[in-house]
């Protein structure tokens, strides 16, 4: 990895706030063990863990702004929620490339850690309206040799339960707030173990981020959402239901 790059992204973290370079520091740490436990190139974990919330903190309007500077095509979607812009203005701004969007991708050119975060993510949500290989609400990213997914688009996930979302009927599921998990099996299963604390450890910024929005939603919409991610949260917090649930579930 281009040593050089990192010493740019670095320099760009020393002028974030304290709360998101904090963050930053931590995902590094995160992404440096878990490289290491699987004996891949440490050095290009750590630059894509750096580089990967140095725009976190703008502001929607900045954020468009950036997107416009950098070429960065705005969909709908991201004018309605420019947050989302995030992660490919921080990959424009430091040369990752998109794969072109016609493009098939491979589920297993992407790191094991990378597809299994990404999945248990979409399990969390209740998302199953997206697929890698199509890329399909999914941004596929690569920096060099390494590859990574972005999810968007959630409103067929449980956790929005929009009145008109409706579960593809191949899953043989009844609603979509059903959770089903559409990972793929890795090469060593270890890795949904090491997901699987990493989510333990974030249940409490979870909670907290849920938290700001008390008072701006109802209470009944509220209760749902937090019970919802609780659910979620027992599992993960249990190795036998983890198992039952998500890793013996791979496909």
């Amino acid at each position: 990895m281009n040593s050089d790059l990192l010493t740019k992204i670095e320099e760009t973290i020393l002028g974030l706030p304290k709360g998101l370079q904090e963050h930053i520091s931590r995902t590094r740490n995160v992404a440096c063990d878990i490289a290491s436990f699987y004996s891949i190139d440490i050095s290009k974990c750590d630059t894509a863990a750096a580089a990967h919330d140095i725009v976190r903190h703008l502001t929607p309007n900045e954020l468009l702004d950036c997107a416009k500077k950098y070429l960065v095509e705005i969909n709908e979607l991201y004018r309605r929620q420019p947050i989302l812009l995030h992660g490919p203005v921080a990959a424009k701004r430091h040369d990752a490339k998109k794969y072109p969007s016609n493009r098939r991708v491979s589920p297993l050119s992407i790191s094991d850690s990378s597809a299994v975060n990404f999945a248990i993510f979409e399990y969390m949500i209740g998302n199953t309206d997206w697929s890698m290989v199509y890329q399909h609400n999914v941004e596929m990213l690569y920096l060099n040799s390494a590859a990574f997914a972005i999810p968007y688009d959630f409103d067929h996930s449980g956790i929005v339960n929009a009145y008109y979302a409706k579960p593809n009927p191949m899953l043989n599921i009844r609603s979509v707030r059903d959770r089903i998990y559409r990972g793929m099996c890795r090469k060593d299963p270890l890795i949904f173990e090491k997901m699987r604390q990493y989510y333990v450890s974030k249940i409490d910024d979870v909670s907290s981020v849920l938290e700001k929005y008390k008072g701006k939603i109802s209470d009944k919409e509220y209760t749902r959402i937090d019970e919802y991610l609780g659910e979620f949260f027992e599992i993960v917090n249990s190795k036998e239901l983890f198992d039952k649930n998500i890793s013996s579930k791979c496909r």
